[in-house]
């Protein structure tokens, strides 16, 4: 009889521990921005795609502050972060493209509105 109940009560903290697992990627998951696919989302529901992909480098930027203090807040775990690969990902991936088409597409403004003088 107490070897079934020790087999019990450790099945269930092996269980424990798998949720916890489970728990904590989830918010890790949750924590991280969204990316791109709010901003198809966007675009295919016909909402502000500017306004989108502005949020989505605003949360991408905050990113690798807020997320290592999320996950601690919410789980109670630590999470470490290589700050300076990540900003320079961040840099290349979104920080650059989105100023280029920013520029771009202020150029081009200008451009048709000279034009049409």
């Amino acid at each position: 009889m107490l070897k079934k109940l020790s087999d019990f009560l450790s099945s269930k903290a092996s269980l424990f521990i798998i949720l916890t697992a489970m728990a904590i990627g989830i918010i890790l998951v949750g924590c991280c921005p969204g990316g791109v696919s709010s901003n198809i989302m966007s675009f295919l529901c016909k909402g502000d795609v500017a306004y989108s992909v502005g949020m989505t480098c605003a949360s991408t930027l905050l990113a690798p502050v807020l997320t290592p203090l999320l996950v601690l807040a919410l789980a109670g775990e630590r999470v470490d972060v290589d700050a300076w690969g990540m900003f320079r990902q961040i840099l290349i991936v979104t920080i650059i493209p989105v100023a280029t088409g920013a520029l771009a597409g202020a150029s081009a403004a200008k451009s048709m509105l000279v034009s049409s003088k």
